[in-house]
């Protein structure tokens, strides 16, 4: 089972600071051992005095690990084989901090110099290393030193002071990459040190202790469920471990944060924005410093970030590196920044990842690069099998025999996409070297180049290709010569047609067959908690499960896999909220949420609304909206509601057992053929093809970009909207291109997807919210005035009872009740919406809800009262009006 407890997985070796601090780089030869025990007696003798006591064991030829523990726990840190490989780079950063290190006090000097390197460490190797595993647990580590108690004179200032202006941020980003070498122990052998470690910390009290035994048997129970006994009896001990290690690193501030988290927001508002959504032409400010300073201009108690991390394809979602922040974008510290004003939800896109992603790329490649090549790699072995991959002959039988026809996606493309494992050889200088690399797409002739990067790392690219035109190349070399070690075809459910040849399909599914690949989802989630995730999320959760034969949407398996998640990230941070977002009908998309029977995700996306409201507007009748809310009562506040719907295009699937054909078809044909929306297609299990998304704005949904109206009416038909998605007993959440009523992207659309999608030049932006006669300010500051207006209203509270719907006898207009959490009758609101284009009369019996003789209208400011006999209400509604009528003046 490789990398399932962390605290064997981290990859950093206390060995090599001692060494650094010493100015030595360890040659492993039996007088470096005598020396190497010398110092290390020295260095054990100071930080006893710590309460702290390291243990050494191995051998020169297997491993060496260090255990660090005191009264909390143990850390274990695998060997540091890395040693010989890495020689120049750390030798150079040695002689440059040698003659600093001299002036160092020798009196705890050499404690507070690890201390500093772990400190520096921990917070660059989110920029250098390639594993997020290492980044969370070094965290953790740091953390534990920071955290002791009983060292004398011990501070953070004084410890800054002594090593101020140490090592350059240049030197620790380098020594970061040497630090962060990947190894894996060898735990083949019952005498390995992998199980002798893991002997130690089965006798420790407190690890056995990390989680409880019942919880341990409830998860082990999920488990055994989805994988076999004997995978489940090692994972189940090591969970454990996981869930230990995350405590054991996580501040207290963070500890604090996460547990407040499920109580504070709920009553926030979220907006949706990726990354780089604004941007600053000048270059001088990171996109998401601009949209920092965007969400001060907001409402919002929290920002749902689309991924920012390293991506290739589908604006984010094709993630070459589950641990970093995209350079394009910013960095660990301007997440931090944001997380100071608002809290934020993270995307883990757990369902598949890019093909560049390091974990795709060893998975593709341990299938054909032999063992004895001198290229091989250990984590190749570690991720062996983490994506479900055919020969071509296997490909070929699975479909002649009709496999996957049965299996339901968002994509009309191939399913199973080639793909080709190269390894080139090439010149460096005089040097000659070589690469491997894993392509999706046939192999073609002597289009492979070699890349240096502007960050100095190597790559191979196809000429012509989509990665072939980044910005961040800056050589290119024709290799010497290509070798195609081997092919076969691999699962993808996101996948794309060719451009001119080359393949265009960058996504490849993860498989969650492989117990291991579950494991490394634990450590990412928690991973991101640990970085400050307040909201987690849950990316295309649906198809996680494959199976032949069958459709490879809301498996069994697939559920039980959530619900596993689900209890163990409760177990080590029981305030965090986690999202499932499942683009289907609501009945499937709701099974996902959790209740007091079984786990699950505490919310789920309600997809439903939007496109539910805008066929409302178009057609003039809300009949169909109404009747809809009657069954999302038992729902309440575990609803995520897009108010004007995703960063994707309308989604129709949720609507399809709503809707009658009819009525889908002709909003679609409305939509597309008058308002210039754009399709995707799919298709169903019965290969029926359909639309299952269409493309534009929401304020080009709901207002046709070919007809000149007035604004101000195409601006009070928009709010119409926005109010029936405010009713509802959610965390309510607006896209950012939607939040200030964008219109369709002109530009060159590389996908449909696209014209949603458009990134705002920062100065252009804020000078027209600041213009009092541009629309898109107009619309923010509506929005903005409504959320202050529903965050003082006891009646828009998520917690209050499931609003209910009044007869009007009239399909253009929605009577919605809002009660407040306690019931009270003179801050109950009865909300009235007129979605038609026609002025609406109706006759109310709303004398059961609202008591009195005369009621009051609060919504609009302008003071208006009527006047009710018998109980009933009679009163006109204009095009798209919104009345608040309460039994109470305000």
């Amino acid at each position: 089972m490789q990398d399932l407890c962390p605290l064997t997985s981290v990859r950093f070796t206390l060995a090599r600071v001692v060494s650094f601090a010493f100015g030595k780089t360890v040659e492993w030869g039996w007088t470096s051992w005598v020396m190497f025990f010398f110092f290390f007696s020295i260095f054990f003798v100071i930080i006893c005095k710590c309460s702290i006591f390291c243990v050494s064991l191995g051998d020169r030829d297997k491993e060496i690990i260090i255990i660090i523990s005191n009264r909390k726990g143990y850390i274990v840190m695998p060997r540091d084989e890395m040693f010989s490989r890495f020689t120049p780079e750390i030798k150079e950063i040695e002689q440059k901090t040698k003659a600093k290190m001299s002036h160092v006090n020798s009196e705890g000097g050499l404690h507070g110099i690890a201390e500093k390197l772990l400190v520096e460490v921990s917070e660059k190797a989110w920029e250098a290393t390639e594993d997020i595993k290492t980044v969370a647990f070094v965290r953790a580590i740091v953390r534990l030193l920071f955290e002791m108690r009983g060292i004398p004179g011990f501070s953070k200032e004084k410890l800054n002071k002594e090593v101020a202006g140490l090592v350059s941020d240049d030197d620790i980003a380098r020594m970061s990459e040497a630090i962060f070498y990947v190894y894996s122990s060898d735990r083949s052998t019952e005498n390995s040190l992998y199980n002798i470690i893991k002997e130690v910390l089965n006798d420790d009290p407190l690890l056995s202790k990390a989680v409880p035994d019942n919880k341990l048997v409830e998860i082990k129970q999920i488990l055994l469920d989805i994988y076999g006994a004997d995978d489940v009896n090692i994972m189940i001990r090591e969970i454990g471990f996981i869930v230990q290690a995350f405590k054991f690193g996580l501040s207290q501030e963070r500890a604090d944060k996460l547990a407040l988290a499920k109580k504070n927001h709920r009553k926030d508002y979220v907006l949706i924005s990726y990354p780089d959504s604004i941007i600053d032409s000048t270059g001088e400010k990171k996109p998401l410093q601009a949209l920092k300073k965007f969400l001060s201009r907001t409402r919002m108690g929290m920002v749902h970030i689309l991924p920012f991390y390293p991506w290739d394809a589908d604006r984010g979602f094709s993630v070459e590196n589950y641990g970093k922040v995209d350079p394009a974008s910013g960095s660990w510290q301007d997440i931090d920044q944001i997380n100071k004003d608002v809290d934020i939800m993270f995307d883990f896109v757990k369902n598949h990842a890019s093909i560049n992603n390091r974990l795709i790329q060893d998975a593709l490649i341990h299938r054909h690069l032999p063992e004895d090549d001198p290229l091989y790699k250990r984590s190749y072995d570690d991720h062996k099998d983490y994506v479900i991959a055919y020969t071509h002959e296997q490909s070929m039988d699975l479909e002649r025999k009709g496999a996957f026809s049965n299996v339901v996606r968002p994509r009309n493309h191939e399913l199973l996409t080639e793909y080709h494992i190269i390894k080139v050889v090439y010149c460096d200088g005089k040097i000659k070297k070589a690469m491997v690399k894993a392509f999706l797409g046939q192999y073609l002739k002597w289009k492979y180049r070699v890349v240096k990067k502007k960050n100095n790392k190597m790559d191979i690219i196809i000429e012509g290709s989509s990665e072939g035109k980044r910005s961040d190349i800056a050589v290119k070399i024709m290799p010497e010569e290509e070798i195609l070690l081997g092919g076969g075809k691999v699962w993808t459910t996101f996948s794309r047609e060719e451009v001119e040849g080359i393949e265009e399909t960058r996504q490849v599914d993860l498989n969650y067959r492989n117990p291991n690949v579950f494991a490394e989802a634990v450590i990412i989630a928690l991973a991101y908690l640990e970085r400050g995730a307040a909201v987690l999320r849950l990316d295309a959760i649906g198809y996680l499960w494959k199976e032949i034969g069958s459709t490879c949407i809301h498996e069994k398996k697939t559920h039980r896999i959530i619900q596993a998640m689900q209890a163990i990230l409760k177990e080590a941070a029981p305030g965090v909220i986690t999202v499932a977002e499942v683009n289907e009908p609501q009945e499937e998309a709701f099974k996902y949420i959790g209740d007091n029977d079984r786990p699950g995700t505490d919310m789920a996306y309600q997809f439903v609304h939007f496109p539910l409201a805008v066929y409302s507007i178009l057609t003039g009748d809300a009949g169909y909206y109404r009747r809809w809310i009657d069954t999302i009562i038992e729902y309440g506040a575990k609803q995520f509601v897009l108010v004007y719907g995703s960063h994707d295009g309308m989604g129709l699937k949720p609507i399809m057992n709503i809707l009658p054909k009819n009525e889908l078809a002709r909003m679609e044909i409305m939509l597309i053929s008058k308002y210039g929306a754009k399709p995707n297609k799919a298709r169903l299990s019965n290969n029926e093809e359909i639309t299952y998304e269409i493309c534009a704005t929401p304020w080009n949904l709901i207002n046709n970009p070919n007809v000149k109206e007035d604004i101000a009416l195409q601006i009070k038909r928009y709010i119409t909207v926005a109010m029936l998605g405010m009713a509802h007993r959610a965390l309510r959440a607006f896209y950012i291109n939607s939040y200030i009523g964008a219109p369709n992207f002109a530009g060159f659309l590389d996908e449909n997807r696209t014209i949603n999608r458009e990134r705002f030049e920062e100065d252009m932006l804020f000078s027209e919210l600041d213009d009092p006669e541009s629309h898109k300010g107009i619309i923010m500051q509506i929005l903005n005035t409504i959320i202050g207006k529903c965050t003082h209203q006891a009646a828009f509270d998520p917690a209050g009872p499931a609003i209910r719907t009044l007869e009007t006898n009239n399909n253009a207009i929605i009577a919605e009740v809002l009660e407040t959490p306690d019931h009270s009758d003179e801050e109950k609101i009865v909300q009235l919406i007129n979605v038609s284009d026609q002025k609406a009369s109706i006759s109310l019996p709303i004398g059961r809800e609202l008591k009195g003789k005369r009621l009051f209208e609060v919504f609009s400011g302008k003071g208006k009262t009527y006047e009710i006999e018998e109980g009933i209400l009679k009163i006109d509604l204009e095009p798209y009006d919104v009345l608040w009528i309460k039994g109470k003046e305000e």
